[in-house]
């Protein structure tokens, strides 16, 4: 298990029980963490100031009542506010993982919780470890901690659940609405998320932004109508969302290798024109 030493800022207070260890921790105004990784996993609740973390490719701006979970061996970076920062961590004991992971839960991944109720959890068990003293904190502080687990962890499958259903809904209006001008902007407002948040998500499901998506539903409807009809090729660059004639041309040749008369040809004959 890790050792108190790991948090490198100033330790107020801190207190062991079966399954946790609570820690309560300040931060001076601008105090960079280069680096490091920890050993134990690990919530933190910022309860006053603020600080951002950059873990991979991602910055998160860790405001007062946000709450993380940090897998054991996650390695990131931090850096302080402008007010300071003061944390309240509860580092989680391997035994407690193994229960959780027979559980079905899953401890081995980064979240961020911004959840209402983390905070008032935050409080109480700081209360509990640091203000009361009496033969029954212990049993207080396990209960509360345990409260704050389930909420994370319950949140992320909520949120995973959700985000599916969403991005299925993104995909159905992409491919009702591909031959459409449709916004990023618009799009996140018909599924109600902020248009970052549904760029991150998209590319993350689809492997590819959500205007790639877009060009390769028209590219397929082209591709279909210049095997299957008869239109002319400024029709069907009209009817599947290309501004004219020359875009489909330009584009299909991009992704092709052919013009959409070559394409039809060979799509006809079985033979490639360019032979």
């Amino acid at each position: 298990m890790g050792t108190l030493r790991e948090f490198r800022g100033q330790i107020v207070s801190s207190r062991t029980l079966g399954n946790f260890d609570v820690i309560e921790i300040r931060y001076p105004v601008g105090q960079h963490l280069a680096q490091h990784c920890h050993d134990s996993a690990y919530i933190s609740i910022a309860l006053a100031g603020s600080y951002s973390e950059e873990c991979g490719s991602v910055t998160c701006d860790c405001t007062t009542g946000l709450t993380v979970f940090h897998a054991s061996g996650e390695s990131h970076s931090n850096h302080v506010g402008n007010r300071g920062a003061r944390l309240l961590n509860l580092m989680i004991h391997p035994r407690f993982l193994r229960e959780l992971r027979h559980l079905g839960v899953d401890p081995d991944s980064r979240n961020v919780c911004a959840s209402p109720y983390c905070m008032p959890l935050a409080m109480k068990l700081r209360r509990e470890a640091f203000l009361v003293d009496d033969p029954v904190s212990g049993l207080a502080i396990e209960g509360l901690a345990m409260e704050l687990c389930a909420e994370i962890f319950r949140r992320r499958t909520r949120d995973t659940n959700r985000t599916a259903d969403w991005l299925c809904e993104v995909d159905r209006i992409l491919r009702d609405r591909f031959r459409e001008q449709v916004t990023l902007t618009e799009l996140a407002g018909m599924v109600q998320v902020h248009p970052v948040h549904l760029a991150r998500a998209f590319r993350k499901r689809f492997g590819c932004c959500v205007g790639e998506q877009i060009r390769k539903l028209r590219i397929e409807a082209a591709c279909r109508e210049l095997q299957h009809s008869q239109l002319p090729i400024a029709e069907i660059a009209a009817q599947t969302g290309f501004s004219d004639q020359s875009h489909l041309s330009r584009t299909l040749k991009r992704h092709t290798g052919m013009s959409p008369h070559q394409f039809r040809v060979s799509q006809a004959t079985g033979i490639d024109p360019r032979d």
